[in-house]
């Protein structure tokens, strides 16, 4: 289901403890939304702006952050691969960033491929278990 600003989910908070940016890893293609990353962070309100459309890039990304003007609690931006940047990222230090790519970056948490324990229902984006194993990775990298 998706909700009257046409992200997936419920209607979103007016003043959230998260807000979640990133690409279809984020929107939870083939898996129930409730089982997404970010639903499993806590007892947070979390709204998640993440489509799920074919390439979109980190420069989609950050501008579709910079278009919700979030004015608060914690903002998580979920990258995807490097190569597909459009040009060089400039992103605010009061965010947290995480990247799903295939190389790790030492200054950065990252997901490989290799991290995918299960596959979701279309057999290219994470199942259920390597959502539940981000989360928790999340949780200890953000603190929450």
């Amino acid at each position: 289901y998706f909700n009257s600003l046409g992200y997936r989910g419920p209607e979103h908070f007016k003043t959230p403890d998260i807000s979640v940016f990133g690409s279809s890893f984020s929107f939870g293609v083939g898996i129930d939304f409730s089982c997404c990353w970010h639903q499993q962070l806590g007892d947070y309100k979390v709204n998640c702006y993440s489509p799920a459309g074919i390439l979109v890039t980190n420069d989609d990304i950050l501008e579709n952050f910079k278009k919700t003007k979030i004015e608060s609690g914690m903002v998580i931006l979920q990258l995807r691969e490097f190569r597909y940047n459009k040009s060089i990222l400039y992103i605010p230090n009061n965010l947290h960033v995480f990247v799903i790519d295939e190389h790790t970056h030492p200054d950065i948490l990252t997901f490989t491929w290799s991290s995918f324990v299960d596959k979701a229902e279309d057999n290219t984006h994470p199942g259920v278990e390597t959502h539940k194993l981000w989360a928790q990775k999340i949780k200890q990298q953000f603190g929450l």
